[in-house]
């Protein structure tokens, strides 16, 4: 969502009563916002660095999950769609954020 410009928070709590799950991923927002201000293709815009490592890039991922409601009981799917790393420590970094921020 922070991609196209729009807030995820915002968003999420617009249409918290329709919510299954939650695809959480990190961005580099300046790669973002260049790829809005001249559309990119995704495969570009991955290429140059759009998808970070939860907690590497700017995205306010805390904040998103606060505005999930209280009721949610769907899943939480954290994502990484083209490592910025090694594929073993992508997902290491990855675990390592989800143990230091969301709650058992």
């Amino acid at each position: 969502m922070e991609q196209a410009g729009l807030d995820p928070a915002a968003m999420l709590r617009r249409h918290a009563g329709r919510l299954v799950d939650l695809h959480l991923k990190d961005l580099d927002l300046e790669v973002a916002a260049v790829s809005r201000a001249v559309p990119t293709p995704y495969n570009v815009a991955s290429d140059r660095g759009l998808f970070r490592e939860p907690g590497l890039g700017a995205m306010d991922l805390a904040g998103i999950l606060a505005a999930l409601p209280r009721s949610f009981g769907g899943w939480v799917i954290v994502e990484v769609d083209k490592a910025s790393m090694d594929p073993f420590e992508s997902a290491e970094t990855s675990w390592s954020w989800v143990e230091a921020t969301v709650p058992a």
